[in-house]
């Protein structure tokens, strides 16, 4: 009589057999890394960062691959647009103000970003010999990126501290005024790499930071509202002038006076109108000079071209005082605070 154990179960161990045969991973057949579908062992997460990129081209199968790791940071950007928002909204109510000054910061996180970025390689390349198509790894090491942003980030507490001791030991409230708003915008390059620091620390920590933002804006704010302006026209070829003038002082918070002012606030206005086929020309300049009223010195000056043309003169004239308008509200001042770095 036939024991069926015996039939069975060389069946079965051989049905298993062939199941896990196919089961087998085709990539040790083929070749194919494990960083194309998963993880591998040789790049682990707690040391790398990293993207995959795939083409018909190996080149842009490279580019691919540096743009998904990329992606890791866009979080962290846009947690930092948010800040130059609220930082700048702080600074004034005018859009122009505000898109100046998020331009300004912006371009410096852009630069710290890109230079984050810019330790990113590609580690592998891999063709499939059955398509041809190009397959590619892109790594950042954690932990030298990492060094680099806590150095620059010690560096820039540094710079901050600095700011803000020279601040509380000027006696010219124009250069109190400098030194403020150095610690301010130089704290906020400090968020900026902060947030890129825990982005690539596997422990999300960072460097503790010792300075409040808020707090540095408020002093600022104040320092500002110290400087006491007393705006006087000198030359005006449009007759409005003075209301641009007014509204610029008041958009930069500082305090517009008549009289007990520290600084006086000249201006020159010079517009000439050129006729050309059907066109009328504005051209002219817009000069301010800031002088310090205690020791009657001038801190500084600068100077605007203006440049504009329509089909009529009225409208020429128009279109080159909103365009100094405009230039006012987003540059007088950054432009009175350089003032503070010429003495």
């Amino acid at each position: 009589m036939h024991n069926p154990a015996r039939v069975i179960y060389p069946f079965i161990l051989t049905i298993l057999l062939a199941v896990l045969g196919g089961c087998a991973s085709p990539d040790a057949d083929s070749g194919k890394p494990a960083w194309i579908s998963g993880n591998s062992p040789a790049w682990p997460a707690e040391q790398y960062l990293i993207g995959r990129g795939e083409a018909d081209h190996a080149a842009v199968a490279r580019d691919r691959a540096r743009a998904d790791l990329a992606k890791v940071f866009e979080v962290s950007i846009s947690e930092q647009s948010q800040d130059i928002t609220e930082y700048s909204r702080t600074t004034g109510s005018g859009k122009q103000t505000r898109a100046s000054l998020e331009s300004a910061v912006s371009r410096q996180i852009s630069t710290r970003t890109d230079q984050t970025l810019s330790h990113i390689e590609i580690a592998e390349i891999w063709q499939d010999p059955d398509t041809g198509h190009h397959y590619a790894l892109a790594v950042l090491d954690r932990l030298r990126a990492g060094q680099q942003l806590r150095e620059e980030i010690q560096h820039l507490d540094s710079l901050t501290a600095g700011a803000i001791d020279a601040a509380r030991q000027q006696d010219n409230i124009l250069r109190q005024l400098g030194e403020a708003n150095r610690a301010v915008e130089t704290l906020l390059q400090r968020r900026a790499l902060q947030r890129q620091l825990q982005v690539i620390d596997p422990a999300g920590v960072g460097v503790r930071n010792r300075y409040d933002l808020g707090q540095l804006l408020q002093d600022r704010h104040e320092l500002a509202q110290r400087i006491r302006i007393q705006p006087r026209i000198r030359q005006d070829s449009s007759g409005q002038l003075a209301v641009l003038i007014d509204g610029a002082l008041a958009e930069a918070g500082f305090s517009q006076v008549s009289d007990n002012a520290n600084f006086r606030l000249d201006a020159y206005l010079d517009l000439s109108t050129f006729p050309e086929q059907n066109w009328h020309w504005i051209h002219g300049t817009l000069q301010i000079v800031l002088t310090s009223l205690s020791d009657d010195t001038v801190q500084g000056s600068h100077r605007w071209e203006v440049k504009q043309a329509a089909s009529r003169p009225l409208l020429a004239r128009q279109r080159a005082l909103d365009n100094l308008n405009e230039r006012l509200n987003r540059e007088l001042r950054n432009i009175i605070i350089g003032f503070a770095d010429t003495q």
